[in-house]
């Protein structure tokens, strides 16, 4: 008889990495939908909401074919600004905050002066070139793990049941859970502030993508 958990958060992956092996459990990775899938998607949702202009490559780095945060999106009238300003700029922000009151930190842009640095170091070390907040030079430090910002993806013997896309929120070792997150942090390191705007991190996108 086999048993099958699902579970989608830090701790989960905490018990994986604590048990190993033990008991003949193996670990599957179920991501966001492929690339198409989330367009299809978006298009049907839109013609069902009767949206209009929907930009569906800008949605999809923003939301990586991430379906809670889509159907969230869909909830503010498909305003990705002010979704970015209240989901993904406010959850970035809490998850340093946490850090910074655990640390007894002055303020939360110490918490970025310090993934600045360590990113710096460790983006020079892994050959990534320069520090943008790329997933593998973050590593999980200073919280997005435990808030769930990112996931790890180096469990042993971990296998992908989706299809892993080629982007650059998502590393070799660790993943953003939507590329909003990455967005935004990059934004940050780009100005070296916390208080980015919605503005700041589509500029990042659009500069990327062009």
């Amino acid at each position: 008889m086999k048993a099958l958990f699902t579970v989608s958060d830090q701790a989960a992956v905490n018990v994986v990495r604590r048990l190993g092996g033990k008991g003949g459990m193996r670990v599957y990775l179920l991501w966001n939908l492929p690339r198409q899938a989330f367009v299809e998607v978006i298009n049907e949702v839109a013609e069902l909401t009767g949206a209009k202009d929907v930009n569906s490559e800008l949605l999809w780095n923003l939301l990586g074919g991430n379906m809670r945060e889509f159907e969230t999106l869909v909830g503010y009238g498909w305003d990705y600004r002010r979704w970015i300003e209240r989901q993904a700029i406010i959850r970035v922000i809490d998850t340093f905050r946490t850090y910074q009151e655990e640390q007894g930190l002055s303020g939360i842009n110490d918490v970025l002066a310090r993934l600045i640095e360590k990113g710096k170091a460790a983006a020079s070390s892994y050959g990534l070139g320069e520090f943008t907040g790329q997933p593998d030079a973050v590593e999980g430090f200073f919280n997005p793990l435990r808030e769930n910002t990112m996931i790890y993806l180096g469990l042993p013997g971990l296998e992908a049941l989706s299809e892993m896309p080629s982007e650059p929120w998502i590393g070799k070792y660790f993943a953003y859970q939507i590329p909003a997150y990455y967005w935004v942090i990059k934004a940050m390191v780009k100005s070296g502030k916390i208080n980015v705007t919605p503005e700041e991190a589509l500029d990042i996108i659009n500069h990327v993508k062009e």
